[in-house]
């Protein structure tokens, strides 16, 4: 599952993948030359019930699940239209948006000011923008290729990208939009990136890090941080870049000293599950335990394909037990004495923590 993070020049993406996927991408290489430039890397989505899970049944290999986070640099304002940055979002489940919130003489800010609020603001507006010469152009293709064909499925497509087109002339995104559940599918296929699930990253002040607890009131973003499919979430980049350095010993009295709580890595993916809607089961295959990020509400089915397309093409039955109840009882066979061990079918919806094993037959 791909994530997008992106903003302004110099606010501090490329420090904040390094933290969350451990890369040594050079942050300051093309800050000021401008020159485009996409970095990927993987995350480790850790979980402390695998790790239980490990301790218990001893697997010569753990895994945990992964998030992939692609770095697109900066958007500079007045280009956002054309850039091929915004094409390069189009792929991502999520959008990271990294937000100034630090004071620097010797970095300007292209905004002029330090508003967090506000650079949500002209980001979220741009994003607008986009998609409503997106949705303007595809109107007009659709009216064009009607007129000719007359096809079912064009009508209904042009139906939803006008109600799609009115919201953004209201600069409303689309993420805001109430939708069906068919319509919401049909919506993924446009790519609009004001629909996507958007996370704000606000990059603090060194000196204001003991306000992280009230940074929403800190900076005025309480109003925005209730919109749906929208968080923010403060981080430092200059502490955290610091930290990363340390030895685990050193940075844990460094973070006690400045009141940090939790890192970086572990706040901004925990808010990553939440606005995608993530939940995690587990599988027990010969000699590993893994981790598997599937969207809240999945079937059986769609999961056992998660794991392997095999499965779900031969799919039979789901073995499952709770993480809790297997815990409680510390082993499958006795989950399985007490009836808690048990078979379900391929419209089972799967549950956080479940532990599967997928029968299949192919």
């Amino acid at each position: 599952m791909k994530i997008g993070i992106f903003g302004f020049p110099m606010v501090g993406k490329t420090t904040l993948f390094n933290i969350l996927t451990g890369a040594h991408t050079d942050t300051t290489k093309h800050a000021f030359t401008g020159k485009a430039e996409v970095h990927i890397g993987i995350s480790r989505v850790y979980d402390p019930r695998l790790d239980t899970l490990s301790c218990m049944l001893k697997p010569k290999k753990t895994t945990f699940a992964t998030l992939e986070f692609i770095d697109l640099g900066q958007i500079k304002r007045e280009e956002e239209k054309e850039s091929f940055l915004l094409n390069e979002l189009k792929s991502v489940a999520a959008l990271i948006h990294v937000v100034r919130g630090f004071h620097d003489e010797t970095i300007p800010h292209s905004q002029k000011e330090i508003s967090p609020a506000k650079d949500i603001r002209t980001m979220e507006a741009e994003l607008i923008l986009s998609d409503a010469i997106i949705a303007e152009n595809r109107i007009h293709r659709l009216e064009s290729s009607i007129k000719r064909s007359h096809k079912e499925e064009e009508i209904k497509e042009l139906e939803l990208v006008k109600k799609c087109y009115e919201f953004l002339q209201k600069e409303m995104p689309l993420r805001e939009l109430p939708l069906s559940e068919e319509e919401e599918k049909k919506l993924k296929g446009f790519t609009f990136l004001s629909e996507k699930p958007l996370l704000n990253a606000i990059n603090m002040d060194e000196k204001d890090i003991q306000k992280m607890g009230s940074y929403l009131d800190f900076h005025s973003l309480k109003d925005l941080n209730a919109k749906p499919k929208f968080l923010t979430v403060p981080f430092s980049a200059k502490i955290e870049a610091e930290l990363l350095e340390l030895p685990p010993e050193d940075a844990t009295a460094f973070k006690s000293e400045y009141g940090i709580t939790d890192s970086c890595h572990e706040r901004v993916v925990n808010a990553v599950l939440r606005i995608l809607d993530l939940i995690t089961f587990f599988t027990v295959v010969g000699d590993e335990t893994r981790g598997w990020l599937i969207k809240k509400g999945t079937h059986a089915l769609r999961a056992a394909g998660t794991v392997h397309t095999d499965m779900e093409r031969g799919f039979i039955k789901a073995e499952i037990v709770h993480y809790g109840d297997f815990i409680r009882e510390g082993s499958f066979h006795y989950a399985k004495e007490k009836g808690l061990l048990r078979l379900e079918g391929k419209d089972y919806i799967v549950q956080d923590g479940d532990i599967i094993n997928f029968k299949f037959n192919i």
